[in-house]
């Protein structure tokens, strides 16, 4: 998976860019961090120079139940774990570009994207993280955000490897934090997910306390985001920054819950 592509086309014209980035993670201080200049020649009695800025960039940092997205896929899918990840991972790219465009027709958006799900058995990877492995349609981040205003930051990140936890946590063969997070438990005859929740739960969290003038988007239909949610908008809010949540299958507002301002 590449990067980002410096030359693009406009038309027949061949047009070359040259980004400078800058970021600044002083708390208080805006993240609008990259700011883009081109050139843009063309010969219209005689040569004619136009020089457009683009708006800074706004960082996302994007927290995604994964169960919740491959079981949204249709039914002829779930049998194929590739074509399943496929559809889900358009569905989440949609969706938040659609969003993030909607909330600021001007800027552009540098997306970390995190996928929380039961990665391993054991020290095995299960079918679907070898699924995600084996997609070799996106051959850059970015493919995932179908806007040009919206871009990934990295490639796509697992949640059980901790955004803040010490490497000397890591499994030494794995290199992650949290292996065997897809296991039987006694009394029940299938396996079941541990620690994904409270793995994005504490990345929230450090993302809230490291990024406060960032977006954080949440997508996941569980309760048990909500507290990390409620503590990382606390946070975040006095330094300009926001978090949204994505309730998906169906779930929205609650009756006890006060998520107003929160959903999306």
């Amino acid at each position: 998976m590449g990067v980002v592509v410096s030359v693009f086309r406009c038309g027949a014209a061949s047009v070359h860019a040259q980004v400078r980035r800058s970021t600044s993670r002083r708390r208080g201080q805006s993240l609008l961090s990259s700011m883009r200049k081109w050139a843009v020649r063309s010969r219209n009695n005689g040569e004619k120079v136009v020089t457009k800025t683009q708006s800074p960039s706004r960082l996302v940092g994007l927290f995604v139940d994964w169960n919740s997205q491959i079981l949204l896929a249709p039914e002829e899918l779930q049998g194929n774990p590739v074509d399943r990840c496929k559809f889900a991972l358009r569905s989440v790219g949609k969706f938040v570009a659609k969003h993030l465009c909607s909330l600021d027709s001007h800027s552009t958006f540098r997306v970390r994207l995190r996928l929380y799900h039961g990665w391993t058995a054991g020290i095995t990877h299960t079918p679907n993280r070898r699924a995600i492995a084996s997609l070799a349609e996106f051959e850059s981040p970015d493919d995932i955000f179908p806007s040009r205003r919206v871009l990934a930051l990295s490639d796509v990140e697992f949640g059980d490897r901790l955004i803040d936890a010490l490497p000397s946590r890591e499994n030494r063969g794995l290199g992650i934090h949290l292996p065997n997070t897809y296991r039987r438990q006694s009394g029940y005859s299938q396996p079941a997910e541990k620690m994904v929740d409270t793995a994005l739960a504490a990345d929230l969290l450090s993302w809230a306390r490291s990024e406060p003038s960032s977006l954080a988007i949440v997508i996941s239909p569980d309760d048990d985001v909500v507290p990390p949610i409620f503590i990382a908008e606390a946070w975040m809010k006095p330094f300009g920054g926001s978090v949204h949540l994505k309730r998906s299958m169906g779930r929205g507002e609650s009756r006890f819950l006060a998520l107003d301002g929160l959903l999306i």
